[in-house]
């Protein structure tokens, strides 16, 4: 039965509704995006020639990177994904042109542009799978308390196919039954919707974290393993085997005249 209890603990974990939340803000934030960085992008590059474009430019890059910070914290706090920085480097004591260079030659930067544009319609599909398949749900879970002023009606007909079904919902217990499809649509639902931010939150950790590794560490990993080497060889051998040890003892030679008389 762990089928049955892993389909409806849904409903009680805190990760789904942080999750609805991530998508319904996707495409609010996608579209606003994708209307920022189109227009700024195209202003600024069309007015290069006469030297105002580079100040629309930079005003919109310090937005964009503004909107992948944005991003990134999002990702992290309501997908529970964990984003690495989006610059390793150190830039404490950097002057601002120095800070810009260090974020224009960041990878992290143009990943996270292409992230901006894909969330537009990321945003989209959210919005479209929600409102659809929420208000389905909503629809047939409410049932019992309409049923007897609208008496819905279910079209079950589809294009070229000569028999019409339909089910209409005038009793009671048609009624708890819609309210039953509906629970199990709107359980189905959330597993959907728990899926697709997961993709969103995989495409986000790809795209907005630096996986570069560290000059810093890099540096102190070399000026250790140098150090070692030093001390290595720097330690004395120790005394072959080979050579005979010398016995020192306290006696004095005695001269080869003396000995032979």
């Amino acid at each position: 039965m762990d089928w049955f209890k892993s389909f409806f603990e849904v409903y009680i974990k805190k990760q789904t509704y942080l999750n609805l939340v991530y998508l319904l803000l996707a495409f609010p934030l996608g579209l606003s995006y994708f209307i920022f960085l189109i227009t700024g992008l195209s202003v600024g590059l069309g007015l290069l020639i006469i030297w105002v474009g580079i100040l629309i430019l930079l005003l919109v890059y310090a937005v964009w990177y503004g909107m992948l910070a944005l991003e990134r914290i999002l990702a992290i706090y309501l997908l529970n994904e964990a984003i690495p920085p989006m610059i390793k480097r150190d830039l404490s004591g950097k002057s601002l042109w120095e800070k810009l260079a260090a974020t224009l030659t960041s990878s992290v930067t143009w990943k996270g542009l292409f992230f901006l544009f894909l969330k537009f319609p990321l945003g989209l599909v959210s919005f479209v799978a929600l409102t659809v398949f929420g208000s389905i749900s909503a629809a047939l879970l409410a049932a019992p308390l309409y049923y007897n002023t609208f008496s819905p009606e279910i079209d079950f007909t589809f294009e070229n196919v000569p028999v019409q079904s339909f089910w209409l919902i005038d009793s009671l217990p048609e009624a708890m039954t819609a309210c039953f499809v509906g629970f199990l649509l709107l359980t189905a639902s959330l597993h959907l919707f728990n899926a697709m931010a997961k993709v969103s939150g995989k495409i986000a950790y790809g795209l907005l974290g630096d996986f570069s590794k560290e000059e810093g560490r890099e540096e102190t990993a070399v000026t250790v393993v140098d150090a070692a080497t030093s001390v290595v060889e720097s330690t004395p051998e120790p005394p072959s085997a080979d050579v005979e040890p010398q016995i020192l003892t306290d006696e004095p030679e005695i001269p080869d005249s003396e000995s032979k008389e």
